[in-house]
């Protein structure tokens, strides 16, 4: 199973929540802004970067978008042996 990636112990997704929840209290004049750019930005690294915690397979791409990929991949060979 992948380490997940952390600093001081916590997980770099809570520190990233936590930033947005700090911004959102410092700039609360454009909260919507703050909120949905740290959602964007969550986002880009629980699915580029953070290790999925599913099934290990061997030889496999273990981020959350390895996942899709791969089985595009796996798909369009089975509709071109077909």
């Amino acid at each position: 199973m992948p380490t997940i990636p952390a600093v001081a112990g916590i997980p770099i997704d809570f520190i990233l929540f936590a930033c947005v929840l700090i911004g959102v209290a410092l700039f609360h004049h454009h909260t919507l802004r703050v909120a949905v750019t740290g959602l964007a930005v969550i986002t880009v690294y629980k699915v580029l970067w953070s290790p999925f915690h599913g099934v290990p397979v061997p030889g496999h791409v273990t981020t959350a978008a390895g996942g899709p990929i791969a089985h595009t991949v796996r798909a369009r060979r089975a509709v071109a042996v077909t």
